[in-house]
This record gives C-alpha cells, structure tokens and sequence, in this order.
C-alpha cells in the first residue's frame, strides 16, 4: 500500500538544521502513514546519519545540483501521490501535517496547498519599519483558507497529477525565483493553489523562496536582502547586491542571474553594512 503522502526534504550540508526539521516532521509522518525522504544535494555522512536516525529514506547526489534537481529527485524516488515539500530549516508544530493534507483533500479543485511560514530569527530580535516582512522565508495571507497566487516550497503540497501536466521544476534555476516558476507555469495552465491557515511552521534561517519576479508584467529584481538591527546605541544596517554590471540582452541570454552565462546565479554577490552611532 503506497504512503498517504511522501515528505520530501532537499538539504545540503546543513545537518544541524535538518535535526530540528525531522525531530519535527517525522513523528507526524509516522502517525500519519507518509513517507520521508531526505535528498542530500552533495553526499554527505552526517546528513546521512540524521536522515537515517529518523528513519527518513536518504537518496543522495554525488555533487550538489541545486535545489529544484533535489527536489526532483525526490518526486522520482517518491512512492506516494501527494507529495509535500519542507525546506530543511523549518520546524513543524503537532497537527500541521494533518492539516496539509486535510487542505488538499477538502480542496478536490486545486493541486497545489501551502500553508503559513512564521520567520523565526537567530540571535538577535527582529525590529523594523513600516510593512515590510522579515528578509528571510515567510507568509502570511490571514488566518483564513483563500485562493493563492503562491505558496512556497518550505511548505507545499502538489498532487503528482500536477507534476505530470506541467511538467518537473526546473533544475536550471539554482535558487531565487525556483520554485516560484513551476507554479507560474501550473497557473497558466489551468492549475489552482490553495493557501492553509492551520498548516503553519516556521523557518530557523533560509535563502529560499526569495520572489525573483516583481510587477507586472514580471521583472526581474536584482536586489537581494536588506536588515537592521541595534546593539545598544548602535544600529547596523546591511544589504546585499551584485557589483558585477551586466545588461539586460546579457541577462535574458542565459540561465536566470547568470549574465549571459558569465557567472553561476550566486556569484559576484556583494554585502554592505553600515553602523549609525546615535
């Protein structure tokens, strides 16, 4: 009898935080009947070690291929047909699997469900201003289920049959923008995503699910993360950008942020912080 779901969790090199994860997620895969499954994107032995402590099934590959290629491999090794993805930093909270899939099933007319990613931040409280969200994973669309132009892959759930009309993710796009250009492709076919209220979990840290495309029509945004924080009478301010100049006939000439083919998507990245004494 095939699993009611197989939980796919891509990671690389990050065994500390995949420990929370599937400390979290494996429990309520057991109570459940759903499979794990851990994808190391570059083999390692202590991603190995924690997979197997949870009894997640490990398939590895031998160099790292992105994010979008390990979570295809995961789909392929697979056994169930709905099929949930987590980030490797998440920590789920008890009854946010049942309500995943408790959304999918009382939703028969979408393929795609998410549900609520809360931020959770490392060593330092987060202060901001105005609206603005964290600068790491997260969402919020209310505390009632809603139709969704998007949900991330920190917390998805897609029936197979979406997969095979629309086709895998695309393992070219090694991170920003990822997952969210599959879903682009499952709205212009037809496809329908459903947000979850109850199927919320939150993030330690993370670089996924940053909105490569702004606007419309889309655009690409080249900026990346922005913060600040204070330290008594001090407040630090960081943000990140791209010192390379590169045009536009060369950006749309090769793969998503790689100039043309001149770079890898995460190359040439810059940070600047500033300190303000007040």
């Amino acid at each position: 009898m095939p699993p009611i779901a197989s939980i796919i969790v891509p990671t690389r090199a990050r065994p500390d935080y995949l420990e929370v994860a599937l400390a979290s997620i494996a429990p309520q895969a057991r109570a459940a009947g759903a499979e794990v499954i851990v994808v190391d994107d570059g083999a390692t032995a202590a991603t190995r070690a924690v997979a197997e402590r949870h009894g997640a099934r490990y398939v590895a590959h031998e160099r790292p291929l992105g994010p979008n290629a390990a979570r295809n491999t995961g789909i392929e090794a697979a056994a169930g047909d709905t099929l949930v993805l987590v980030d490797d930093d998440v920590e789920a909270p008890a009854g946010w699997l049942a309500a995943l899939l408790a959304g999918l099933g009382a939703n028969p007319g979408h393929d795609v469900v998410g549900g609520p990613i809360r931020a959770r931040l490392e060593g330092a409280r987060w202060r901001a201003c105005g609206r603005e969200g964290p600068p790491i994973t997260f969402l919020d669309l209310g505390g009632a289920d809603r139709d969704a132009e998007f949900v991330w892959s920190a917390n998805m759930a897609i029936r197979r049959a979406a997969l095979e009309r629309v086709g895998p993710f695309d393992p070219a796009l090694e991170i920003y923008g990822d997952e969210e250009e599959w879903q682009r492709r499952h709205l212009a076919a037809g496809g329908r995503t459903r947000y979850i209220a109850a199927a919320g979990l939150g993030p330690s840290d993370g670089f996924t699910s940053y909105k490569a495309f702004v606007g419309d029509p889309p655009r690409t945004r080249w900026g990346d993360y922005g913060a600040a924080v204070t330290d008594g009478n001090s407040i630090y301010i960081a943000s990140e950008y791209i010192a390379q100049t590169c045009t536009l006939s060369q950006y749309l000439s090769g793969a998503i942020g790689s100039c043309g083919g001149t770079r890898t998507s995460l190359a040439n990245w810059a940070t600047r912080i500033t300190k303000l004494n007040l």
